[in-house]
C-alpha cells in the first residue's frame, strides 16, 4: 500500500469529522519540543490529511492547535514534549 492510498483509506474511515490539517509552523515547534524530526509518514499525515483525531483507540493526538480531543494530562503533543523536557519523572502521571 502506497502512502498515498493510506491516506486515502484513512480519510474515507474517518469521513468529515478528520480536523483541518496543521500548520508547517506547528509541525515544526512540535518537532523542536520533541527534538527531532516526525517520522515521514506522520508528518505527512498532520500536514496532508488532518491534524489528529484519526486512527485506532480515538486516533492519534496533533500538534498546536488540535481541537478535536483532548487528553486529561496533555492537550498536544507539543506540550506533551515540553513537559517531558521540562521534567521527566512526571511525564504521563496526572
Amino acid at each position: 500500500m502506497t502512502e498515498d492510498e493510506i491516506f486515502e483509506a484513512i480519510r474515507s474511515d474517518a469521513g468529515p469529522d478528520v480536523p483541518p490539517v496543521a500548520s508547517s509552523e506547528a509541525v515544526a515547534e512540535a518537532e523542536d519540543a520533541i527534538g527531532y524530526p516526525l517520522p515521514p509518514l506522520l508528518r505527512r499525515l498532520y500536514l496532508e490529511v488532518g491534524n489528529g483525531g484519526f486512527g485506532p483507540r480515538g486516533g492519534i493526538i496533533g500538534v498546536r492547535g488540535y481541537d478535536f480531543w483532548q487528553s486529561d494530562i496533555y492537550a498536544d503533543i507539543t506540550e506533551s514534549a515540553l513537559a517531558f523536557r521540562t521534567d521527566p519523572a512526571t511525564h504521563g502521571r496526572a
